[in-house]
């Protein structure tokens, strides 16, 4: 396995739009998260307004960090990763996606749409490894959709034009984050190949982490949106992954601390209102399995009008649903009556 990617320990942060800032991955760093990539970054936005990229493509120390660049043309690729690295030198791999779902990414012919020509996509990989002095991996699907699963081909054009791994997302494009994930269409395929497979999709437990490395021979699991409003995921897939006893689930109260952190991490990097856009639905998601948390995560989303506010209900939520797990304990919930009804 490559160096980069043995100190992860089989775990990689995966790259969300709109979730892996810099204060995120520094955030789940605290949880075992040594490997991560940013958010998906334009490629073509690198190259003409590197200024406003800066802060999408900066690194955690202590954190192997990539950054993943999206774009459909191999020259313009390459360029936005080169200035990627010259934006932030401590970068320690690029990461090229192939498998965005989101049709204002297809649109343009970057994302899922690359499937379609896995020669480009190979084109675009090794025009990534000619301009860059890092490691290159690519992140794809299974397929555009049911009748187009060529994972196999993208893979293999990819490999042959120098990525040092590869990261799979066993869905179709056309799913995107629906309906389950398929690791069995790649059983065994890890073991098939020359470069580690990183697997990727409904990491929400340490059993689906080991499962799906079991299932598919990869030698890695990239943990995203199950992680989010759930860090203590990535602690409990490293135990997992190295034989120990994976710990149990946190309680409502380390839920609540957790969140009130990075909620103060995503203020001191975005500020007062980009950080209450950002935080209201990742807070409601650290709220999300308790009994009786419906009011709460109601009153962060659609109440809340300061992040002060939000903190304020989720530490309420944290002390009040301690131990309220059971249906029995006759406990009921309190009105949350004393959060402004307004929104910005």
């Amino acid at each position: 396995m490559s160096d980069w990617l043995d100190a992860g320990r089989g775990i990689v942060l995966g790259p969300m739009s709109g979730y892996t800032s810099r204060s995120y991955r520094e955030f789940m760093l605290g949880f075992g998260a040594r490997v991560a990539v940013t958010e998906m970054v334009s490629a073509p936005g690198l190259v003409h307004n590197p200024e406003e990229s800066t802060g999408y493509v900066r690194a955690v120390p202590g954190q192997v960090t990539g950054v993943q660049v999206f774009g459909s043309d191999p020259d313009t690729v390459a360029e936005g990763a080169a200035v990627a690295l010259e934006l932030e030198p401590d970068l320690a791999f690029v990461d090229v996606n192939m498998g965005c779902p989101a049709g204002k990414v297809m649109r343009t012919g970057a994302g899922s749409s690359l499937m379609s020509d896995p020669e480009l996509c190979g084109r675009i990989v090794r025009r990534v490894v000619d301009s860059v002095g890092v490691p290159v991996t690519a992140k794809t699907r299974l397929g555009l959709d049911a009748h187009t699963v060529n994972f196999r081909r993208v893979v293999d054009e990819c490999v042959r034009a120098g990525a040092d791994a590869v990261t799979v997302h066993t869905r179709t494009a056309d799913q995107r984050y629906a309906g389950c994930a398929r690791h069995g269409d790649m059983a065994g395929y890890g073991e098939e190949l020359p470069v580690p497979l990183i697997v990727s999709g409904d990491i929400r437990t340490a059993e689906d982490a080991v499962e799906a490395m079991r299932i598919t021979g990869a030698g890695a699991v990239m943990v995203s949106r199950g992680g989010v409003g759930n860090p203590f995921l990535v602690t409990q897939v490293a135990e997992a992954l190295a034989g120990g006893e994976v710990p149990p689930d946190p309680t409502p109260a380390q839920q609540a601390e957790w969140c009130v952190r990075l909620i103060d991490m995503t203020e001191a990097e975005f500020g007062e209102e980009v950080a209450l856009a950002k935080m209201r639905g990742v807070a409601a998601k650290f709220l999300s399995g308790f009994r009786y948390s419906r009011e709460y995560r109601r009153a962060v989303t659609m109440r809340c009008g300061t992040l002060d506010e939000v903190r304020q209900v989720v530490l309420r939520a944290g002390g009040e649903l301690e131990g309220r797990r059971s249906p029995c304990d006759g406990w009921e919930r309190p009105p949350i009556t004393d959060i402004s009804t307004h929104r910005r």
